[in-house]
């Protein structure tokens, strides 16, 4: 125990420091539950005094590129963990934030979206992300699932019209049930057949060819027919390139 006015050195803080990273350094599973124990109420930045010293300590206090990477470096160590992620997921759930939390939250992140140079590094950070296909179809199958994508106008017309001639052959996927490669086509043949159909929206893949997506879904031994919106105003012809297509 320290006596009152008792101020430690530089050097002991240093070495005090060290000895506690040296310990923790190998135990993630250590680090988890403590990080799980500091939530909520028994969280010390909830205590106003603490909170308002710690920001006194650290204000104007910058950390140099160095520090940064470590840290960056230990919390990607810590979320390739997947006991660590199971241990935060279940400690987070049924905790709701408040909405004065929320609006909190909002207006910090318009204020640092305000800064061009917090911007670029966001998004070159999320491109990178996005760059690795299990990372971008892992994050949109979370996406579709949280929206519960349902089929458009266009697709449930299509998807009628191959109920009506193809019974029990077509499926629609395209609320993410079904990935190639990154890419989430919208019909698929349930009957042994290892065929794809592709809806194009005349606005949301203007400019786009279609032998590109032809040739994706061809690397995974899936042949593949792309049919555009506009297409649909002559479902007879649709029909029979459908005929044509599944023989």
């Amino acid at each position: 125990m320290f006596k009152k006015g008792h101020t430690e050195t530089k050097e002991v803080k240093e070495r005090r420091a060290d000895t506690l990273r040296e310990y923790y350094k190998n135990r993630p599973k250590l680090r988890a539950r403590m990080s799980v124990n500091m939530m909520g109420k028994n969280n010390p930045m909830k205590n106003p005094k603490i909170a308002s010293k710690c920001g006194r300590m650290n204000k104007g206090r910058v950390s140099g590129d160095e520090t940064k990477k470590k840290i960056t470096n230990s919390l990607k160590k810590l979320w390739n963990d997947d006991n660590y992620k199971q241990l935060m997921s279940d400690a987070h759930k049924g905790n709701k934030q408040t909405e004065e939390t929320k609006k909190k939250i909002g207006k910090t992140s318009k204020e640092r979206w305000k800064d061009s140079e917090y911007r670029k590094r966001a998004i070159k950070s999320m491109k990178d992300y996005l760059k690795d296909i299990d990372h971008k179809e892992k994050r949109v199958r979370i996406l579709f699932k949280a929206l519960k994508i349902k089929p458009n106008k266009t697709e449930i017309k299509l998807r009628d019209l191959l109920d009506e001639h193809h019974p029990e052959e077509w499926k629609f996927v395209g609320d993410g049930q079904f990935w190639l490669g990154g890419k989430n086509p919208d019909f698929m043949n349930v009957n042994g057949k290892k065929q794809i159909i592709e809806l194009f929206g005349d606005y949301w893949h203007r400019g786009e060819d279609p032998q590109d997506r032809i040739n994706h879904f061809s690397n995974f031994g899936f042949n593949t027919l792309v049919i555009w919106e506009r297409e649909l105003e002559n479902m007879e012809k649709v029909r029979e390139r459908i005929e044509d297509f599944s023989r």
